[in-house]
Formats: structure tokens, sequence, C-alpha cells
């Protein structure tokens, strides 16, 4: 009789651990999530940024992470690209500013992304204050200037 009931209990709390191990094993029920980071978020006109990306819960069955992919849209160009990092090349200087927004889609879920927007400015434009200038060679010449439409120095 003793035996039966060990042999029972035995059965149970296998049972038991197998139901347990079945909802609780396997890591994190959360699903990922990711956010981007850039180095700056004005860049002059064929300039370089830095960005990364840090996703959480994102491991694969072996521990490893996924990581991202990027996308840039807007304009400019992204190179150097890994599943953390990417640098992002500005282009030319337009007549008008440029938002640009690179983003990062995770691995493991693509419904998960994070974004940055950077700011190219438009080029620069110089004005002067008088419609005609004039100078004479060998004395001094002063002219004010004005500009518009770049960041500042």
């Amino acid at each position: 009789m003793f035996s039966k009931r060990f042999v029972l209990f035995a059965v149970v709390v296998t049972a038991l651990a197998v139901l347990f191990c079945l909802s609780g094993c396997g890591g994190s029920s959360k699903s990922p999530s990711v956010a981007v980071t850039a180095s700056v978020t004005t860049v002059d006109p064929t300039d370089t940024v830095a960005l990364t990306a840090a996703v959480t819960n994102d491991k694969t069955t072996s521990g490893a992470a996924d990581g991202v992919t990027w996308t840039v849209s807007g304009g400019g160009t992204l190179s150097g690209t890994t599943t953390a990092a990417a640098t992002y090349t500005a282009p030319a200087a337009a007549s008008a500013a440029q938002t640009v927004t690179v983003t990062a889609t995770s691995v493991a879920d693509t419904t998960k992304t994070a974004s940055a927007t950077l700011t190219v400015p438009a080029k620069l434009t110089v004005t002067t204050t008088s419609s005609q200038l004039s100078a004479t060679v060998g004395t001094a010449f002063s002219q004010q200037l004005a500009t518009s439409t770049a960041i500042s120095p």
C-alpha cells in the first residue's frame, strides 16, 4: 500500500514539475523592446553620426542576442551596420532643412522598433546689407554679412 501511494505521489510531483517548467522555463515571456541613441541630433551635410541600439528581452534559445536591423528614410546612407550599431552619413546640403529618421527593428520581434530623428540643415546662405560693394586696393575694407539656414559655429 505504501509503494502505491509513493508511486502516485511521485507521478503527481513529476506532473507538477513538468507543468511548472512548461509555463516558466525558457526565459522571460516579455517581448523585446528597442531603444536608439544618436551621438548628435543635428548633423552638417555629408558629416556622419554614430548610432547605437539597445534591445531588452532579446535572447535566442542559445542565449545570444538577436539585435536589430537598420533602415533610413529622408535622405543619407547607413554604413558599418551591425546588430547593435550603425553610422549615418548625411546627404549634401539642400535649399531646405531635411528631417531624417533612422529606425532600428528587433530581429526577434519585427513589430518592435525605435527611431532617432536627425536634422540636416539647409545649405548656408550669405547675404550683404548693401547692394553694391566697393573697396580701394591698399585700404581697409569692411562689409556686414548675414547668414541664414545653417548650424551655428
